[in-house]
C-alpha cells in the first residue's frame, strides 16, 4: 500500500530510491525474523532513471529498481539487488505475482541467513497504481518463527495436542516439538498422505477420528494465494477422558 501510494498522483509527491530503500531497511532492522526485505519495479516504472544506476550498489546492469536487504555473516544489514527475476522458476517469486496481480507465497526453501543453512518461505505483494502493475515488495521469513508458535501447545488438551503446518505442495513449514522435521514432505511423515495433501491443495476442512487420534485439517489463506494448511492432533483418550 505504502509502496503504491507513492508513486500515485492521488497522493502527491514522491520518494525516491534512497528514501524507499531507508524505509526497506527499517522493516528488516526491527522484525528479526525476517531474513530479506526486497521490492523490485518493472523498467522504467519506478524512475526514468535506470541508465544512470546501472551496476551501482543495489542494482544490476539493467539499473532497474530491484533492492535486497539482507542480513550477512556478521548478522548485519547488507545490500545487494534481487537475482534471477526475469527466470521461470527461480524467478517465480517476481514473476508469478506479476502474472496474477495476486498475493504469493512461497512453498519453503533453504536459504541463507548469515550465511547459515536456513528454512525459508516468501510472501509477495504486487504494487499496483492505477490498476498497472508496477512492481512488487516482499519478505523472506525465518520459518524458525512457525515452530515457536506452535511449540505453545500448554493449553491444547494439557499439552498433548499437535500443530502441523503444511505449505500447499504438502511441505512441512513446522512440527509442535519436531523442528527438524521443517522442509520434510508430507509423504516421508504419514502413511496415508496422498489423502492428506488433497485436503492440503483443495483447501478444505476436514476432521477425521480414529482410534488413537482426532485429526483435523483447516485451510490457511494469505490474501488469494494458494491454501496452506494447519493439522492438529489430538489423543482421543484425551478428548473422552472427561466423559
Amino acid at each position: 500500500q505504502m509502496l503504491s501510494g507513492v508513486k500515485s498522483k492521488e497522493f502527491g509527491g514522491e520518494l525516491g530510491r534512497e528514501e524507499i530503500n531507508i524505509i526497506l531497511k527499517i522493516v528488516l532492522a526491527q522484525n528479526p525474523h525476517f531474513a530479506a526485505v526486497y521490492t523490485g519495479w518493472e523498467p522504467g516504472a519506478f524512475d526514468p532513471l535506470g541508465r544512470g544506476y546501472a551496476n551501482e550498489e543495489g542494482h544490476d546492469e539493467t539499473g532497474r529498481y530491484i533492492p535486497c536487504w539482507y542480513r550477512d555473516e556478521n548478522g548485519s544489514i547488507a545490500l545487494r539487488p534481487l537475482e534471477n527475476y526475469d527466470k521461470e522458476g527461480i524467478g517465480d517469486y517476481y514473476l508469478l505475482p506479476k502474472r496474477t496481480e495476486h498475493e504469493y507465497i512461497s512453498d519453503p526453501f533453504m536459504g541463507k541467513v548469515q550465511e547459515k543453512p536456513e528454512w525459508i518461505t516468501s510472501l509477495i505483494v504486487p504494487i499496483i497504481v492505477n490498476v498497472t502493475l508496477r512492481g512488487i515488495v516482499g519478505i523472506d521469513v525465518r520459518l524458525n518463527i512457525v515452530n515457536e508458535y506452535i511449540d505453545n501447545v500448554k493449553n491444547l488438551y494439557e499439552g498433548t495436542g499437535e500443530i502441523f503446518v503444511f505449505s500447499h505442495n504438502g511441505t512441512l513449514a513446522g512440527a509442535t516439538g519436531k523442528p527438524e522435521l521443517t522442509g520434510k514432505h508430507i509423504k516421508d511423515i504419514r502413511k496415508d498422505w496422498e489423502k492428506d495433501i488433497e485436503y492440503i491443495r483443495k483447501g478444505k476442512t476436514i476432521a477425521e477420528a480414529d482410534e488413537n487420534h482426532l485429526a483435523v485439517f483447516t485451510p490457511a489463506k494469505i490474501g488469494k494465494t494458494t491454501s496452506w494448511s494447519v493439522n492438529v492432533l489430538v489423543p482421543s483418550e484425551k478428548i473422552t477422558q472427561a466423559a
